[in-house]
């Protein structure tokens, strides 16, 4: 082989290996099975898929018809509004799906649902004998922006699904879906259907597509670009090994919270304007907020550098519904973190009793070594006072995490009617559930903290640094915070 090939092809098997990770980066992540109060999101998804179907089932069995094709097709558009009204992440929608998290599997999954019967649609004869929904010239003009919607969707959804994009990228191609959605919402009013534009049919779907549209504005336009949340200041960040940690101190009507929520963080930093959510690890009966922010990608590696005291944010926010104290009578209460997935404990350390003779929590704090021990000094502080039962696995030390060790530390009882509270890694959480379901666990409380899900590897840390770099990139996000902030660029 020429020695001036060897450097080519070992940059090209090395940029394959980036761009295909592990085989574990290609398996998607599921929420647990909600239950419950939290059935009622799926069911009223489902009930209204159902009712959607009905003015086509009377024209399934016609001869020469092909209602079904259009049922689907429309039932895209369903599943495609339903993405747009979920993405507001409203209070509402929380508590019927049983936490933000779950909110954002049923948007994901109900993309690729629009995905697959779009798919269905356009290979349909989609041909009835209906109700014209406009003049020719109108049905054919509808019938071309579907033929671009149909292609545009897959794109979109495709980039959406893979993980290779970063962070702000994926939001800007995210917001882009309002164009096939509302090019095969023009479609379905101007085609030929069962039913008028203006029957009592008609208007449920116009409903539909309006609450899609209003849905995307408010999310976007709304909440994104004008009630952005509750304004805060910072006022310090100090580096951890492997994390940042980020305080800030309100401008206005501070955010109220329970321990165990989260909230979005909004820099007023040029490159780093884009929303991310963490959980807030201050005790509720204070009005600063603090977070722990890991570092993961191209955008916490730039947060000693970028931001500086004094800096504006907008937290939006709270949301959450990891219930850190057991509900009712007291219940023995296990407490796992990983990493920094200590957080949203360190909001609850100073709204528990010292000794008093009740069972204090126990707190299972997993770590790679001493230095990720985030908040060691304060957890160390509550656990002298008899506030918490704690307990470290260090990886380096030799002591890492497992299901032996951990049923050794809690003695012979373990998990068993316990009340669990898991947060840390997505690998961790999962296998920490199943176990504590098979210890027979009374509760057990997660959040997988991975809104965004797909498949692939994150290439935040290999694409985000060159983008950085491209000067129209941060022209852009200075321009952005000027027109939000009434301020000129720095």
């Amino acid at each position: 082989m020429d020695n001036d090939q060897r450097p080519a092809q070992s940059a090209l098997s090395g940029a394959t290996k980036t761009l295909l990770g592990r085989k574990s980066d290609w398996i998607p992540g599921f929420a647990p099975f909600p239950g419950g109060r939290n059935l009622l999101g799926p069911l009223l998804i489902i009930a209204t898929f159902a009712l959607s179907a009905l003015p086509f089932l009377g024209m399934l069995d016609q001869p020469g018809d092909d209602a079904l094709g259009l049922l689907v097709g429309t039932e895209s558009i369903l599943a495609m509004s339903w993405t747009f009204v979920l993405a507001i992440r409203t209070r509402w929608s929380e508590w019927l799906f049983g936490g933000l998290d779950r909110v954002y599997v049923a948007h994901r999954w109900l993309g690729v649902v629009a995905v697959v019967l779009m798919w269905w649609h356009i290979q349909s004869s989609n041909q009835v004998t209906g109700v014209p929904g406009a003049n020719p010239a109108a049905a054919e003009f509808g019938t071309t922006l579907a033929g671009i919607a149909e292609p545009t969707l897959y794109l979109l959804v495709l980039v959406s699904v893979l993980r290779w994009l970063p962070w702000r990228l994926w939001r800007l191609t995210h917001k882009l879906l309002i164009i096939p959605f509302g090019f095969a919402a023009y479609h379905m009013v101007t085609a030929e259907k069962p039913f008028g534009n203006f029957s009592a049919w008609g208007l449920w779907f116009g409903l539909v597509i309006a609450a899609g549209i209003l849905g995307y504005l408010i999310r976007v336009v709304g909440r994104d670009a004008i009630w952005r949340g509750s304004p805060y200041r910072i006022a310090e960040l100090i580096p951890h090994p492997g994390a940042v940690e980020i305080l800030l101190t309100p401008q206005g009507r501070p955010l109220s919270w329970k321990p165990g929520q989260f909230a979005f963080l909004k820099l007023q930093v040029p490159g780093l304007s884009e929303p991310h959510p963490f959980s807030i690890a201050t005790d509720p009966q204070r009005p600063g907020l603090r977070f722990m922010v890991r570092r993961l990608g191209d955008w916490t590696d730039q947060l000693e550098d970028a931001v500086a005291v004094g800096d504006r944010a907008f937290v939006e926010g709270p949301y959450g519904q990891l219930r850190i104290f057991p509900a009712g009578s007291p219940r023995r209460t296990v407490w796992i973190a990983g990493g920094v997935g200590i957080t949203p404990f360190l909001a609850a350390l100073q709204q528990l009793p010292g000794t008093s003779g009740q069972e204090p929590p126990i707190l299972i704090h997993a770590v790679r070594n001493e230095d990720s021990a985030h908040a060691r000094s304060e957890v160390e502080a509550a656990a002298a006072q008899g506030r918490i039962e704690l307990h470290y696995f260090d990886s380096d030390a030799g002591r890492p995490l497992t299901e032996q060790s951990l049923l050794q530390e809690l003695g012979p009882s373990g998990l068993r009617g316990a009340h669990v509270v898991l947060c840390g890694p997505v690998k961790m959480t999962r296998w920490l559930r199943r176990l504590a379901r098979r210890q027979g666990a009374k509760h057990v409380e997660s959040e997988i903290f991975d809104l965004r899900g797909g498949i692939a590897p994150d290439l935040s840390r290999v694409i985000g640094p060159q983008l950085n770099r491209m000067p129209l990139a941060r022209l852009l996000s200075e321009a952005r915070i000027w027109l939000r902030s009434g301020r000129g660029p720095n």
